[in-house]
């Protein structure tokens, strides 16, 4: 039953937290910045939130031994979205669409990765 608890938490903080990144973002292209600067911007600013509210909602603890890795995370997320919005843009989808399309796969791979490289449980005490 925990195996599914956690996802799920995950997706409802992560739902907040998508929706607070991606009013950013929206503004940000509404204020005429191009789609990277408006997601850098958006990342760079969501990123604390984001590690307070996984780490501690989610996975029971964000140390600051936790957040290099988390910051590292999110550079490699930051990227495959990049990827993803000028691939729908080269595909003649605007950036506000690429962005919404981006989301969901960046969400797994979110999970996936501050699962198993950021918020790690600790190891068990040797015998």
């Amino acid at each position: 039953m925990g195996n599914f608890i956690q996802p799920v938490k995950f997706a409802l903080v992560g739902l907040l937290n998508t929706g607070w990144s991606y009013l950013l973002y929206a503004a940000f292209l509404y204020l005429g910045l191009n789609y990277w600067l408006a997601s850098l911007l958006t990342i760079v600013l969501s990123v604390g939130v984001g590690f307070l509210t996984q780490g501690n909602l989610v996975f029971g603890g964000a140390t600051r031994k936790a957040l290099p890795r988390f910051i590292a995370v999110w550079v490699l997320i930051y990227a495959v979205y990049l990827a993803v919005v000028s691939v729908a843009q080269y595909g003649g989808i605007n950036n506000y669409l690429g962005g919404l399309i981006a989301t969901p796969l960046v969400a797994v791979l979110s999970y996936i990765l501050q699962r198993r490289f950021v918020f790690t449980p600790s190891a068990p005490p040797a015998r």
